[in-house]
């Protein structure tokens, strides 16, 4: 059986299975702290792409087509501008096996 470990995980739905911009899109976390049911909203998503240094053709593709480099730091760029866009919950706690 399997080494089960816990690790910090980002509160984006289902990342790995679709494309970045929709995982953040479908965050119940993300949509309520960026209030992205308004054109602020969906201009601040844009600013938040554009502060990680992810190009938004990368954003819109699968995540595991992603560049292998911005899939790697994505996480370490997400906690470094959390504060920033007011996303202080954005890590949880998670378990890997």
């Amino acid at each position: 059986m399997g080494h089960i470990r816990a690790e910090p995980e980002l509160k984006l739905m289902l990342l790995r299975h679709w494309t970045l911009k929709d995982s953040i899109q479908n965050s119940d976390y993300m949509v309520s702290k960026m209030t992205m049911w308004q054109e602020q909203g969906k201009k601040l998503l844009l600013s938040f792409l554009a502060k990680l240094s992810v190009p938004l053709h990368q954003a819109e593709q699968k995540f595991n087509f992603m560049d292998p480099e911005l899939k790697r730091d994505l996480k370490q760029n997400i906690m470094k501008v959390a504060e920033e866009f007011g996303l202080d919950e954005i890590i949880m706690h998670s378990y890997v096996r």
